[in-house]
């Protein structure tokens, strides 16, 4: 079941026009998720997500793993 919480007050949503390639931690980290994961779903459906999925999906993981590094 997707997560549909707002993101936490102190941690401001973030898109990937506010960040520069390979210059956040928690962007690396949510592009290797998303391709681990665009690996395995294109091995079992022969299908690659399209650019703006992808781009989605990187900003929801990094939503999330910002949250949770302000949670902790």
């Amino acid at each position: 079941m997707p997560d549909t919480r707002s993101p936490s007050a102190d941690a401001p949503a973030l898109s990937l026009d506010q960040v520069e390639p390979n210059d956040s931690p928690t962007e690396e980290l949510a592009r290797e998720l998303i391709g681990l994961i665009e690996q395995r779903v294109s091995a079992r459906t022969g299908e690659e997500l399209d650019d703006t999925l992808r781009d989605e999906l990187i900003v929801v993981v990094m939503n999330h793993i910002e949250d949770w590094q302000h949670s902790s």
